[in-house]
């Protein structure tokens, strides 16, 4: 279900927190827009929706700087585009960038140096791979009473 789908048929933080799996995360893409185009109000719904159901991380899946993407670590882009409109602080986790064909209208490296700026933002390499480990612990209630774990 994508991102625009979902906000579409999910609108309560008691249908957000029936969503709440063991690993939850939020794939988004498109996002440079200067806060224009609904950028500003769903970023401000993720927010939202991040209190209710414990999101690990936000993967950016390209197109962060449109048009041309961005000069420099330093490109006001990158406050107008990111740092502002994702401001919540539920938001304030790891976000794993991918490049996509805007950023390569711009300076490729400098998306992946900002790593460098931005405790949140992670871009390893052009291409890399992360793996996110679900880890969890089963428990019930034995037959005296005590508690047991698997």
């Amino acid at each position: 279900m994508g991102l625009s789908t979902l906000i579409v048929a999910a609108q309560d933080t008691a249908t957000w927190k029936n969503l709440e799996k063991p690993l939850n995360f939020f794939l988004a893409n498109d996002l440079g827009r200067n806060g224009y185009y609904e950028q500003k109000p769903i970023a401000e719904l993720m927010g939202k929706m991040a209190e209710t159901i414990d999101i690990e991380c936000i993967v950016a899946a390209g197109d962060i700087h449109h048009f041309e993407g961005v000069r420099s670590t330093q490109d006001p882009l990158w406050n107008t585009n990111y740092e502002l409109v994702y401001s919540h602080p539920e938001l304030m986790l790891p976000w794993y960038a991918i490049l996509g064909n805007h950023e390569y209208r711009g300076n490729t490296q400098a998306v992946l140096d900002y790593t460098q700026v931005s405790a949140r933002w992670n871009m390893e390499a052009r291409y890399y791979t992360k793996v996110l480990e679900i880890r969890w612990c089963e428990t019930e209630i034995g037959d005296a009473g005590h508690l047991t774990t698997d």
